[in-house]
């Protein structure tokens, strides 16, 4: 038997009670991995470590976004299922469902359910090691624009949830501070990495800026990458999806002397730059504003 049949037999045997992981690629088995360790560490800092009510309270709006990305998975594994059955009682399709269930206010025995998330770690890692390194570096190259969302999707999360701590932690110690509550921080820094900016919470601290900042280019990237993403589903060749051929765009992998492929990475360029130029502009005006009040 040779080596690559021995490969293919380990990840057969690792995903037999569980054919759904087959489904998806390793990226995406490696994105949900990573996500569930950090969910895992948020779940420890929330019952072992004492920490604020505020800073508690952006915690759990981080782990409300995070139980959200775990139902959409799970929905995804349950309608991609060959056997539905299978994979809900024998493939731990129910503890999965359990993970994604977010703690409600009133109700902190509802907080177990996240440990259940430790099921999908059991589940992928013996998946991942069977198809070994070299599978996840093809699946990467062969699916650039996949990657590259799910890469940004898990930076975002740890970006988000770093930064509104962060601002909490120093703006609660301004006098001139708007943002003082956990629900502030969570609001702030989700309309700020949208590239939204309502203007009603702002930082007025040093530390506070620069986070911002950072915020704001993080999201200018996620929407760039999004952009560029929707651009290679949309501009495949249709002379390839009618010979049943995969589509080099789809998989990330476009031609970039493809008329189509240079029009599409224009466009998210002027996305970039339209979105970056918005974002400075708030930006902006919100230290003008700070500067007025000061003055006044």
């Amino acid at each position: 038997m040779s080596k690559k049949e021995i490969k293919e037999a380990q990840v057969q045997a690792a995903a037999a009670d569980n054919e759904v992981d087959e489904l998806h690629s390793s990226i995406y088995d490696l994105f949900i991995v990573f996500l569930t360790v950090f969910s895992l560490i948020l779940v420890v800092v929330l019952a072992l470590i004492p920490i604020s009510d505020a800073v508690f309270n952006t915690l759990i709006g981080i782990d409300w976004l995070i139980c959200i990305i775990f139902l959409v998975d799970f929905i995804m594994n349950m309608s991609r299922a060959p056997d539905k059955r299978g994979y809900f009682l024998k493939g731990g399709g129910w503890l999965d469902l359990l993970g994604s269930i977010p703690p409600f206010p009133g109700a902190r025995w509802t907080s177990i359910f996240r440990w259940f998330r430790v099921a999908r770690l059991t589940r992928l890692i013996p998946i991942l090691r069977a198809r070994g390194p070299r599978a996840l570096w093809d699946d990467l190259m062969d699916n650039r624009a996949q990657s590259a969302l799910l890469i940004t999707a898990f930076i975002a999360v740890v970006v988000l949830t770093i930064s509104a701590v962060v601002v909490l932690q120093v703006e609660t110690r301004s006098d001139e501070a708007n943002i003082t509550t956990g629900g502030d921080a969570f609001w702030w820094a989700f309309v700020t990495i949208t590239t939204v900016g309502f203007g009603d919470k702002y930082p007025t601290t040093g530390l506070g800026r620069v986070m911002a900042m950072i915020l704001m280019t993080v999201g200018v990237g996620i929407f760039g990458v999004l952009t560029s993403y929707m651009a290679s589903v949309f501009l495949a060749p249709e002379d390839e999806e009618e010979n049943g051929q995969p589509s080099e765009d789809v998989q990330g992998t476009a031609d970039s002397t493809a008329p189509g492929a240079l029009q599409g990475e224009m466009a998210a360029v002027r996305a970039q730059m339209v979105m970056m130029h918005e974002a400075m502009q708030r930006l902006e005006a919100q230290l003008q504003e700070i500067s007025d009040n000061r003055n006044g």
